[in-house]
This record gives structure tokens, C-alpha cells and sequence, in this order.
């Protein structure tokens, strides 16, 4: 027995556990600290049980929230679905992946839930190929054609080839009586049906979004997702090649993260359309312009339209920002008044009453304040200020106005001349700073 134990002095910088309920509290963060400083497990990845409930309650806030947020914005049905699918897909996903790692499951089960991770991993790019059939759709015409039908089919059989796998080890060769499976498996042709599943699909999508967003001014706007698409496939590389930065992280989160931003930058390019800017339109247009629901209720309707409709109706346009131009834009969408908020309720009420008695008001018409004093734009060159403080291109100002690019230009030098600034951007920024133009309206 002398040999079996580390002699006596060997103890004398052991404690007694006296306290063991202190003893259980720290105890719990043991897993963690030897992971993260031993082990040199990632940041990006959850070291513990604790962080991976983080880690994926983090993940399900941020997905609830965007599936929300577009289901608010989307303006067709069809992008509305597609959100809707990708949302329950993501959560689906992600669900499966914490039952798996949380809790005491036998080996076979385990390794099923596995399996079905790439029922999702699948399922994904295949609502991305179906958005991009759909964006020009109808309502009533949402029923997925044949080829793209047939795309479910083989991702189908695919699945079933992975799901099958303890059959046949044509996905993953494995030894299921080995503990260490979960690390010590291989690639076969039926993991290679796999990524071929989760990737081309992705090139019609991104053929069809490309073809239907001709005409955009935001040309070089699809350099964003185009650039998602890349870094997914180099990660997806670096995943099935093991390499640590990506073999480290959880694949089910960050295909889930690369898909929303994906997503969300094919919204931001303006290649999906959505409605944020459309009450805006009709609110500020000249037009007598307006859009009704199933049930006849106005939806949507220019100042003009109701005017039309109801001459009687008085209208008072307010803003909460003094943009110089919000004036005269409400003065040509048919408004009897501009008020903005910053002024008293008194003041309002004073206005109100003297538009009832058929008065009409509109502040002065401001200028922008520069540096060699109130230069002021003629009404095209403002035209363009607000095209420029929107972040667009020569070429993109040109063709929403109907002129050339050289007369683009000719404006610009117009401007700077007039306001002492060298560059445009400068007065850009000079004029965004200062809320003398709102660039989002």
C-alpha cells in the first residue's frame, strides 16, 4: 500500500473541503477554465453547457427578431413565406443541436440527431432558390415549378443517403462501436452529395436574383451578398478540411448567421424588395395615387388622392426633422400646411385653426448655411445634394433624373463652386451633419 500513494509530504499544500456548497459553485466553472486555457477552445465557440445555452439563446433573439422585422417589412407574399421558412428551419435546426448537446442521450440517438442537422443544412438554400423564383410572382402564383420540385426530390434522397448512413457508411465511414465516433469518422461520396446539395442550389438562386434586379441603380450593391456567398463556401472548405478555425466552431450557428446576413444584405442591395420606404412615397408624392385592400379599406394614399376624393378634408403635413426641402414637398403633395415638431402645441393649435378657416402655411423656404455664407441651390442642384447624401454614383444620379452623367457633373462643380467646399462628399457630409437634409426621405 506504501507504493500505491504519493508520500505524505506530497499533501501539504492540499486543502480540506469544509465549505461544500462554495465548493459545488466553483467546481461548475472548472470545465470552462480547463477548456479555455488548457484546451485553447475559441471564444467564438461555447466552452461549457452554460455558454452554449448562451450562445444559442443569443442566436433564437436574434432570429425571432429579423423573421419579425421582415415579416413587417416584406411587401410580397412570397418573401414573406420565405422568411417565414428560413426562420423555422434556422430554429429547428438549432433546437435539435441543443437537445443533442444538453442532454444524456444514448450513442444511436446521438448520432441520429446528427444526422439530421443536414435535413436543415439541405433544406436552406433550397427557400433561398424558391425566393428567387418568387420575387416577381403574384400571390396567387407561389406553387414551386417542376425543375425546381425535382431540386427538393434530390435533396430528399440525398438526405435519406445521410440519414442512412449506419446502413451502408457511404456518408460517413465510422466505427459505431467506438466512443471517439464523433471525431473519428471519415468523408464518403455520400457527404460529397451533401455539399453538392447545400451549395449549387445556390447558383441558380444567385443567377435569378442577378437577372431580376437588372435595372437597379444599386449596380455595385450585389457585391455584398456575392461576398456572404464566398466567405460560406470558404468556410464550408475549412469545416470539411478541418482546419481549426472553422472545425472549432459550432457549424449549425454559423450557417444560420451566414444566411441572415445573406439574406439581409440581398434586402439592403435592393435586390429583394421590401415596403419600408413606401408609406414615404405616397405620403410625399404629388400624385393622386393610392392603394386599397381585399376589403376596399385605403392602405396607401397620396396627400393629392385624398384630396381628390375629399375636397373638404384640410391636411397638415408635420415632420420631426427641419430638412429644408420637407416644405415645399408637402406644398406639391396637395398639404394646406407644414408644421414641425419641434414647435409649441399653442402653435399648432394656431395654425390648425387659421387651415379650418381656409388659410394655408408653409414656412419660408430655408437655405443651407456654408461656409461662405447662404449660397443658395438652384432646385436641380438640390436635387442632386439629396441624391449625393444617399450615397449614389454619377451614373445612378443620372438615370433617376432622366440626364447625363456629364450634366451630373456640371451640377456638382456648380456646387462646390457656390459653397467653397472641394469636395462633394464634404458637402455631403457637411449638410447630413448639420440636418439640413435627411438622406433616408
Amino acid at each position: 500500500m506504501d507504493g500505491l500513494y504519493p508520500a505524505e509530504a506530497a499533501y501539504n499544500n492540499a486543502h480540506r473541503v469544509t465549505d461544500y456548497g462554495h465548493f459545488s459553485t466553483v467546481s461548475l466553472e472548472g470545465t470552462r477554465t480547463w477548456r479555455r486555457g488548457v484546451l485553447r477552445i475559441r471564444f467564438f465557440s461555447g466552452a461549457d453547457g452554460r455558454e452554449n445555452q448562451l450562445f444559442v439563446l443569443l442566436y433564437i433573439i436574434i432570429l425571432v427578431v429579423w423573421t419579425a422585422s421582415i415579416m413587417q417589412r416584406a411587401m410580397l407574399k412570397g418573401v414573406r413565406q420565405a422568411a417565414l421558412f428560413t426562420g423555422i428551419i434556422m430554429f429547428g435546426w438549432m433546437s435539435v443541436r441543443l437537445v443533442r448537446s444538453q442532454f444524456a442521450l444514448s450513442e444511436l440517438l446521438s448520432r441520429y440527431m446528427w444526422y439530421s442537422y443536414y435535413l436543415f443544412q439541405l433544406a436552406l438554400p433550397l427557400v433561398l432558390v424558391w425566393l428567387a423564383w418568387a420575387i416577381d410572382k403574384p400571390s396567387g402564383k407561389l406553387t414551386p415549378p417542376k425543375w425546381l420540385r425535382a431540386m427538393f426530390a434530390v435533396n430528399a434522397i440525398i438526405f435519406v443517403l445521410v440519414f442512412t448512413n449506419d446502413f451502408h457508411f457511404l456518408a460517413f465511414p465510422l466505427d459505431v462501436n467506438s466512443p471517439r465516433w464523433e471525431s473519428d469518422y471519415g468523408y464518403g461520396i455520400g457527404f460529397y452529395l451533401l455539399l453538392a446539395g447545400s451549395i449549387l442550389p445556390l447558383l441558380p438562386a444567385v443567377f435569378m436574383l442577378l437577372r431580376k434586379r437588372r435595372g437597379n441603380t444599386r449596380r455595385l450593391g450585389f457585391l455584398f451578398p456575392l461576398a456572404f456567398c464566398v466567405l460560406l463556401a470558404a468556410y464550408s472548405y475549412g469545416y470539411a478540411n478541418r482546419i481549426p478555425i472553422a472545425w472549432e466552431s459550432d457549424i449549425s450557428m454559423f450557417i444560420g448567421l451566414f444566411t441572415l446576413l445573406f439574406s439581409e444584405s440581398l434586402i439592403r442591395s435592393g435586390t429583394i424588395p421590401v415596403n419600408t420606404k413606401y408609406a414615404a412615397l405616397f405620403a410625399n408624392s404629388p400624385l393622386g395615387m393610392r392603394i386599397v385592400n381585399n376589403e376596399g379599406v385605403i392602405a396607401l394614399s397620396s396627400a393629392a388622392a385624398l384630396r381628390e376624393q375629399y375636397p373638404e378634408i384640410k391636411i397638415i403635413a408635420m415632420s420631426g426633422f427641419d430638412e429644408i426641402t420637407y416644405a415645399s414637398r408637402a406644398k406639391e403633395a396637395g398639404a394646406h400646411a407644414f408644421v414641425t415638431k419641434s414647435k409649441s402645441l399653442g402653435y399648432f393649435t394656431e395654425v390648425a385653426r387659421g387651415v379650418m378657416q381656409g388659410g394655408t402655411y408653409y414656412p419660408e423656404s430655408k437655405l443651407i448655411p456654408m461656409p461662405k455664407g447662404e449660397t443658395p441651390l438652384t432646385p436641380r442642384e438640390m436635387e442632386i445634394l439629396r441624391f449625393l447624401c444617399k450615397h449614389m454614383t454619377n451614373s445612378e444620379i443620372a438615370a433617376e433624373l432622366f440626364i447625363s452623367e456629364n450634366t451630373v457633373k456640371f451640377h456638382k462643380k456648380n456646387m462646390l463652386a457656390k459653397t467653397g467646399f472641394t469636395k462633394t462628399i464634404d458637402l455631403a457630409f457637411y449638410t447630413i451633419s448639420h440636418g439640413w437634409i435627411n438622406p433616408l426621405y
